[in-house]
């Protein structure tokens, strides 16, 4: 007699003063609006364009272009160290494949979104975050800000909805929490929303229904909460690699929102040189062979098919990341305990909806308890995060069965599976 549904909101799209409201909390890049400390700003713009002038063209490149999986190139001799990067969006997995033993594991976003509880999400952000640092991280690749249009999507647990007013309130908090202490990645832009042919599928969406449904996340992620990082999708939109689309990455998120931070494509994801450049990609990942940037850009430039003006509005981004107040600041506490697994639990908790609870079932009376069965194989061998580029490597968890057995053998309960 227990329903379990993750409900649908009717409610209308973000009115214009709530996009354009300032929000408290950490922010990513720092925009004249929503810093008051505006000569501080200045001063670190004016810092960045200097170190500009000290680099040469390859230097320049090496900005924009990954090293190895997790990094994107740094000069170190000219004092500008390496971009660091860790999958997310679910915890901080690390500078590894396959994860560093002990990352925080959250809810996925899915149940994160269920909750419908902005504060507690942005709580999940901020300790996601500090993990994001303590293994050795700058940008923290989430939230997925995509939207759920089919129902057996291998993804979907990423995503906060097939709502964008829900996954638009859901994402802002996340960028907000995880922007105390590391930058937030949103990700992927845009309308890169099924498996099936990911890589070159052609989006065909009508520009109503793209700011209305689809971007509505990421203006709200950009606007609102100030993520310093934007992730293409591998997609192509109406016709143009998202990595190479002027309208996209130039008029709608910078010149539109006021979006200073960098764009990167998604792993492999890029396609060209020139193209990209022109159309707004700041940095290629990953870089374990030379790429279009790696390999080309560097040539492309001395060649004069991509100015030098625009190689440099290229790195400024790369740059004000790098110079951001409180980047080698370590979070505190400097290993995670209890505090930061009982929000995880608090919003694993909160994220189920209980909508009927015929007979008074739940919560369950021991005192008239005399057996329990526990139905299906998972009780002992329990699922507790999806697969891909968001696993972690965490802590051994209990099982559904280990913990009811816990809770209730000692009190004289059998409990069957």
């Amino acid at each position: 007699g227990t329903l379990f549904r993750f409900p649908n909101l009717a409610v209308p799209m973000l009115g214009e003063e709530t996009r354009r409201g300032a929000m408290e909390g950490g922010s990513g890049i720092d925009q004249p609006s929503r810093d008051g400390d505006g000569i501080a700003v200045l001063a670190r713009e004016e810092r960045a364009k200097a170190m500009l002038k000290e680099l040469s063209i390859n230097q320049k490149v090496a900005l924009l272009s990954g090293v190895g999986m997790w990094q994107s190139g740094g000069v170190p001799n000219k004092g500008v160290p390496s971009l660091s990067m860790t999958d997310g969006p679910h915890g901080a997995r690390g500078l590894s494949l396959h994860g560093d033993a002990g990352a925080l594991l959250s809810p996925c976003e899915l149940a994160l979104a269920a909750t419908f509880d902005e504060g507690l999400v942005e709580e999940v952000g901020a300790v996601l975050g500090a993990d994001c640092r303590r293994r050795g991280s700058d940008i923290l690749l989430g939230p997925c800000l995509n939207l759920q249009r089919f129902p057996v999507s291998g993804r979907h647990f990423e995503c906060f909805s097939e709502d964008p007013y829900l996954a638009s309130r859901a994402g802002a908090a996340y960028v907000r929490g995880v922007q105390k202490h590391a930058i937030a990645c949103a990700k992927h832009f845009v309308c890169n929303d099924q498996e099936t042919d990911r890589s070159t599928v052609n989006s065909i969406v009508d520009e109503r229904t793209l700011r209305e449904v689809y971007l509505a996340p990421f203006q709200a992620a950009i606007e609102e909460a100030g993520a310093g990082a934007v992730m293409c999708g591998y997609n192509r939109l109406n016709g143009t690699y998202c990595t190479e689309n002027h309208w996209l990455l130039q008029k709608v998120l910078r010149d539109e929102w006021g979006f200073q931070g960098l764009v990167m494509s998604d792993w492999f994801g890029n396609q060209a040189t020139e193209a990209s450049m022109n159309g707004g990609l700041n940095i290629e990942m990953p870089g374990v062979e030379p790429r279009h940037y790696g390999g080309y850009l560097a040539a492309a430039v001395h060649e004069g098919r991509v100015s030098a003006e625009l190689l440099d509005e290229r790195c400024l981004p790369v740059l004000r990341i790098l110079l951001r107040p409180g980047r080698d600041v370590q979070p505190t506490p400097l290993v995670a305990g209890a505090a930061e697994e009982a929000t995880l639990l608090r919003a694993a908790t909160q994220s189920c909806v209980l909508l009927r609870n015929e007979g008074g079932a739940l919560p369950l009376d021991v005192s008239r308890l005399r057996r329990v069965a526990v139905l299906g194989p998972n009780a002992g061998d329990t699922v507790v995060q999806g697969g891909g580029s968001s696993r972690v490597h965490p802590k051994r968890c209990k099982s559904i069965l280990q913990a009811l057995r816990e809770a209730l053998e000692a009190k004289g309960v059998v409990v069957d599976n």
